[in-house]
């Protein structure tokens, strides 16, 4: 439905070199299938960003736990997503990201406003709205990296 906007990031790549027994996506006579992106030569922030989101909210979509009652507290009102940068309207978070540590240009399916807001909308229904309800859960000690993306099928 969203035409894989969430599928392939910034310089997403692929190839099939010899296989020299690293990771490879899919391995087979001798050689493997990568997967490689620009986005690891990005500048990253010194300190970690606090996205404050939740899966079933389609304007969260561009952009784990729910942690509303800290967002609200840290924001004042309850709006999602909500981005804290200790480094330094959702657009503007989308905008801010790839202009700090991405390449200033933000993909086209990020940038048709209500439209992408439609169709994030329309595959959380494909979905069935899964990722909506808070699980109780413990906190991790460390924070979380989180490594994947959205069409992924080991991701949701």
């Amino acid at each position: 439905m969203r035409l894989g906007a969430g599928a392939f990031c910034v310089g997403y790549k692929t190839g099939l070199p010899q296989d020299d027994s690293s990771y490879g996506v899919l391995k087979i006579s001798g050689r493997k299938l990568s997967e490689t992106s620009s986005v690891a030569n990005f500048p990253r922030p010194g300190k970690p960003l606090e996205l404050y989101e939740f899966e079933t909210c389609p304007f969260c979509k561009k952009d784990g736990d729910v942690w509303r009652p800290k967002a609200i507290a840290l924001g004042g009102k309850k709006q999602f997503p909500y981005l804290v940068d200790p480094n330094t309207g959702r657009d503007a978070i989308i905008q801010y990201l790839f202009n700090t540590y991405g390449d200033g240009k933000v993909p086209m399916s990020l940038t048709l406003g209500t439209l992408t807001t439609l169709t994030a909308g329309l595959g959380l229904l494909a979905r069935g709205m899964s990722g909506g309800r808070v699980l109780p859960s413990k906190q991790p000690e460390q924070p979380l990296v989180f490594w994947g993306y959205d069409a992924s099928p080991f991701v949701k």
